[in-house]
């Protein structure tokens, strides 16, 4: 078999990553290959170094380990202690200046930038509660780097782990029901209120989830987060 690559590609590719990988790559009939390899993921990859489609929360301990190594390799800024991807480092210093708010293209515009600012600092806010509660070498992590749901951070605590940020007002619930395929761990911020009825919820979720480990809520306003341990 031969294979033919573009020499730019090449040269490109070990600019920026000092390495290159030339593995085969096989997909059933009614994968879409697209989705598989060409949106820009860097993996899952299954034990044969085949693409595959399963969500960061499925991954295998040994995959998961091979996906957090080569997101590693990848650009980050230090902010405030926790390692933010280059691609949200530019979103916070994104700049509306020479854009007209008068003008609906440029409002459109002003909106996305300070919409897309808003969501990275409450993701840098939930960093920060997590290096509180022991949480080390915390990686903010770039949008789609896998062709399934993705993480939102790399953390550490005794082991390196995938782990999801959720913020809401008061529906706590449903962000933890979203982050099942996301990550096995996940910290739920909110603003608004949380009563006992909605813990109770929250509680059911995460007892019918057997792949649940660290679930954390916390409110900005108090100090300490609490864990909801479906052991218990």
């Amino acid at each position: 078999m031969r294979l033919v690559v573009k020499k730019s590609f090449i040269d490109s590719y070990d600019k920026e990553h000092n390495e290159i990988f030339i593995i085969p790559i096989y997909f059933d009939e009614e994968e879409n290959i697209n989705k598989s390899f060409w949106n820009g993921a860097v993996h899952p990859r299954n034990s044969k170094g085949q693409f595959t489609n399963k969500n960061v929360a499925d991954l295998t301990e040994k995959e998961a380990e091979c996906l957090i190594k080569a997101l590693k390799k990848e650009k980050y800024y230090n902010v405030d202690g926790i390692k933010v991807h280059e691609s949200k480092y530019k979103i916070l210093h994104e700049s509306i200046i020479g854009l007209d708010p008068n003008d609906s293209e440029d409002q459109k515009k002003i909106n996305a930038i300070l919409n897309n600012q808003k969501n990275v600092r409450e993701e840098i806010e939930g960093c920060k509660q997590l290096q509180k509660e022991g949480y080390k070498n915390i990686y903010l992590l770039r949008n789609n780097y896998s062709s399934g749901s993705n993480a939102d951070t790399i953390v550490t605590k005794g082991k390196k782990m995938f782990l999801e940020l959720k913020h809401t007002d008061h529906d706590v619930t449903k962000q933890y029901n979203r982050s099942i395929t996301q990550a096995r761990n996940v910290i739920i911020t909110y603003t608004g209120n949380f009563n006992k009825q909605a813990r109770k919820n929250l509680k059911d979720s995460v007892k019918a989830n057997l792949k649940a480990e660290d679930v954390m809520i916390w409110k900005p306003t108090d100090e300490n987060v609490e864990y909801i341990n479906k052991k218990k």
